[in-house]
């Protein structure tokens, strides 16, 4: 064993005696061309440029900056930084292990009326700080703690201070990538309870730091209020459907009362679950309605967009002279038959666009000023399956397509009461006219009036078909009126002269007449 030992010893020697019979040089830096104000003085070692062995340096002012020792090149030993002024105060003092902050690390205060009064103590292994410790710069005194700091495993302990040495708070937090509240405690200045945070779940306490007053749970979001330590009220957020709601439950003797979830424009959860099956019924017969209604639907409207000009009757001829009179009357009676026409026009387009007007993403409905939302309700419900049960694509084809029968019909009595009108009444002199009935047919005349204005008013609130009967019948009238103007009527001049109903007088218009 003591041959061992004595080897030891003599390589100990050796590589000592290696290092120190090395020679060193002394190199001198200066902050003037002219060489007269220091900036550094230190060694190295003979032949390179590494630092060995102490080292200064000086500011331009010519205080002491800083002094450190170096081991071939880095820094090894104790770092002293200092203010830079006359009394050559120290900032701090620090060590390093082969170029690395090792150990503590003296911070001192800049108040030069505080000299030697120590700012912060720090720890360092490696270069990373794992512990900390600043104090409220007071005296020299390390009584007088403002906050710590420790980092013990994947821990980091915090705590705080006030000026009279209560503690304001302390923290443990987990730290990875991202740091992790563990633990928290706040206090008062007098050392009263403010609120913990422990096991997940954020504690507040009244004014006497004695009893909670909330409680806040972390992983769910849940806050509990109390009142002298018994619970009456909690609050929840929940997410359902893609909406925010708070649940809202109040305690009475540790037992639920009432409950109520609401979003914060006052939305229940019970009205979103309602609107989500009312959602999922319209959703279902919307499919139905896309498959068996929407196609056929969008090709009709097509065609009715095509033809809605179809539909106009054209003002043709603007009659003057002796008949201007005549083309006033018969145009009052045409606009009444153009006006029905109309009626069932705007009516059939109309239904076509109820029909429709759903949408995936249900029907659009005002909600406020100049807004507008999407609802699915159990009207539209109702509505989307009173279509399905009764929507014939064929009847509605048939009434528009009987639109433009009865344009016809319409198109053809025009000519007839312009005829009518001028061959049985005519314009007498300048400053004025009167009306003049013929002897010619003075019966029938008076018969054709009041059919034409009994037929006109049967005309209202009928459907498309009972109106294009109505018509049918106000033709024949005309026409039979125009043809009987040249040929000889005494057989139905007396017929109409004993008639005394309009359905009595409509009837010798529409029978097969013996003149």
């Amino acid at each position: 064993m003591k041959p061992k030992i004595i080897l030891l010893s003599y390589f100990i020697i050796l590589f000592t005696n290696n290092v120190y019979s090395q020679r060193l040089e002394v190199i001198r830096t200066y902050w003037d061309w002219s060489r007269t104000q220091l900036h550094e003085i230190y060694t190295v070692i003979a032949g390179t440029p590494k630092k060995h062995g102490y080292y200064k340096e000086y500011n331009q002012v010519g205080a002491l900056w800083n002094t450190a020792h170096y081991k071939r090149g880095i820094l090894h030993g104790q770092y002293v930084q200092y203010c830079g002024g006359e009394s050559d105060r120290i900032w701090y003092i620090t060590n390093y292990i082969n170029g690395k902050k090792n150990g503590e690390k003296i911070t001192y205060s800049l108040d030069e009326k505080l000299p030697n009064c120590i700012s912060s103590i720090a720890i360092y292994k490696d270069d990373d700080c794992i512990e900390c410790t600043d104090y409220y710069e007071k005296s020299k005194n390390r009584s007088y703690k403002k906050y710590h700091f420790k980092y013990i495993g994947d821990r980091l302990y915090k705590t705080y201070w006030y000026e009279n040495g209560n503690i304001e708070s302390k923290e443990i937090l987990a730290y990875n990538e991202i740091e992790a509240l563990i633990f928290s405690l706040f206090m008062s200045e007098d050392g009263k309870m403010i609120s913990k945070f422990e096991d997940k779940v954020y504690s507040y306490y009244d004014e006497d730091g004695i009893n909670i007053i909330r409680k806040e749970y972390k992983t769910t979001g849940t806050t509990e209020f109390y009142q002298n330590g018994e619970l009456v009220k909690s609050i929840r957020p929940i997410n359902e459907g893609g909406y925010n709601f708070m649940e809202t439950k109040i305690y009475k003797n540790g037992e639920v009362i009432s409950t109520e979830t609401k979003d914060e424009n006052g939305y229940s959860i019970e009205n979103l679950r309602k609107d989500q099956k009312l959602a999922a019924q319209y959703d279902e017969l919307y499919n139905l309605y896309e498959e068996r209604v929407s196609p056929y639907l969008d090709s009709l409207y097509e065609k009715m967009y095509d033809y809605r000009h179809a539909l106009q009757i054209q003002e043709k001829d603007k009659y003057g002279g002796p008949c201007r009179k005549a083309a006033y009357e018969s145009k009052e009676k045409i606009d009444s038959l153009i006006n029905y026409l109309n009626k069932h026009v705007a009516k059939t387009y109309i239904t076509a666009n109820r029909y429709r007007r759903f949408s995936k993403r249900g029907i659009l409905y005002k909600v406020g000023d100049n807004k507008y939302a999407y609802k699915k309700t159990e009207k539209e419900i109702h509505a989307l399956e009173e279509l399905l049960d009764t929507f014939d694509i064929y009847t509605l084809e048939k009434e528009f397509y009987t639109l433009f029968e009865i344009k016809d019909v319409i198109e053809k009595i025009k000519p007839d009461l312009y005829y009518i009108e001028c061959s049985y009444t005519y314009y007498w002199g300048q400053q004025g006219y009167s009306d003049n009935v013929p002897n010619k047919h003075p019966y029938s005349y008076e018969a054709y009036l009041h059919t034409t204005r009994y037929l006109t008013s049967k005309l209202k609130d009928k459907d498309v078909y009972e109106t294009l009967k109505i018509l049918k019948q106000y033709a024949i009238v005309c026409s039979k009126m125009r043809q009987w103007y040249n040929q000889r009527i005494g057989k139905i001049e007396r017929a109409f002269k004993k008639a005394e109903s309009e359905e009595e007088i409509l009837t010798i218009f529409l029978s097969e007449n013996k003149k």
